[in-house]
């Protein structure tokens, strides 16, 4: 049940869009992290939700992370179905007190399984995700739309967008216009089917558009998008 009901499809995109992995991204430290005071204003709005989250049943989380490093975390899960009620405020308290233990039982687990194998396997697929957040839409889009683009696909909210970005909230409102113009789409569910259906055509280490890529396939080579 849950986030990793759904593991293959998560895995292959849309855990760039979890406001977990951003935070992650971020450098925040090891904690216990409720949705509702992580994500973004209109995260139940979002493509990321709809196409997702929706659709593993649940209505609520608290995520723990512990870092093992700069590149690398474990994370835990603490998940509420659609049929049971949200997390309170004083589940998140209770939680902060077993933190300390949850914490040393991992660092231990790591200590103990680390010294018996330190094979780390690079996974492919991470690592064309990745590359699809760097140049995605970049031979289309200007540097700044390309930022408003990456808060659309998380699922903020123009004003709130503009409060990070430090602009206007009209100003956002003209570069969607113009992201939407240029890459020839209408909503943002077709943005998010873009951006998910396109990793394959990202190549790490090649600083290179992955739509570009895609039109430069032979049309018997080419997989057009369609929406998940």
């Amino acid at each position: 049940m849950g986030r990793f009901a759904s593991r293959d499809y998560y895995l292959t995109g849309p855990y760039a869009l979890d406001p977990l992995y951003h935070m992650f991204l971020q450098g925040i430290p090891n904690g216990a992290f409720w949705l509702r005071e992580v994500a973004s204003d209109n995260f139940t709005e979002s493509d990321y939700y709809y196409q997702f989250y929706s659709r593993i049943g649940l209505s609520d989380e608290i995520d723990i992370m512990w870092r093992l490093d700069s590149s690398s975390a474990l994370l835990f899960f603490l998940e509420r179905g659609t049929r049971n009620p949200a997390f309170r405020r004083e589940d998140l308290a209770a939680l902060h007190l077993v933190l300390p233990l949850i914490f040393s039982a991992s660092d231990k687990h790591h200590q103990l399984t680390t010294s018996t194998s330190q094979k780390e396997a690079v996974d492919p697929n991470h690592s064309r995700v990745q590359s699809t957040i760097e140049h995605f839409a970049s031979s289309l889009l200007t540097q700044r739309e390309r930022q408003v683009l990456f808060y659309m696909l998380r699922g903020y909210s123009a004003g709130m967008t503009a409060e990070r970005l430090s602009t206007t909230q009209g100003t956002i409102k003209i570069h969607c216009k113009n992201i939407y113009r240029k890459l020839d789409i209408s909503s943002q569910a077709e943005l998010f089917s873009l951006f998910i259906n396109y990793i394959p055509f990202a190549f790490p280490g090649q600083p290179t558009d992955p739509l570009e890529i895609y039109q430069r396939k032979p049309p018997q080579a080419k997989r057009g998008p369609s929406l998940i």
